[in-house]
């Protein structure tokens, strides 16, 4: 019983669609290894801040949203991290849509589908 308590909450694959999961979260366990990008700037971000270094976590962020080809779900959870300090996209990119998801209860199950602005999809049900 102690070990059940003691289990970190691990992310179902739904929430990792919508690019809002804590720091604690991201990147998950199962993730690319940290030491390939995105993944160590996110890991480096969430140290710094933890750390009380907000401004140096923020301008990591930030370069994290200037990295080219990266999926549009690393895009939404830096601006997720950033709005979480009190960071504003400028209005261009306020209104910048990275993707979509929808989901429809069936019979036999909940469908989701995800389709984002770089091409990629997912598709559960």
């Amino acid at each position: 019983m102690v070990e059940l308590l003691k289990e970190k909450h691990r992310p179902e694959i739904r929430d990792t669609l919508f690019g809002d999961l804590p720091f604690s979260e991201w990147p998950g366990e199962s993730s690319t290894p940290a030491q390939d990008e995105p993944w160590l700037s996110f890991v480096k971000a969430r140290q710094l801040i933890e750390m009380g270094d907000n401004s140096k976590g923020e301008e990591i962020l930030r370069r994290i949203l200037s990295m080219h080809g990266l999926e549009s779900r690393h895009y939404l959870q830096a601006w997720h991290f950033l709005r979480e300090l009190g960071a504003q996209p400028v209005a261009g990119e306020a209104k910048r849509l990275y993707g979509v998801v929808v989901e429809a209860a069936l019979e036999s199950g909940l469908d989701i589908v995800a389709a984002y602005a770089d091409g990629t999809a997912r598709y559960f049900n």
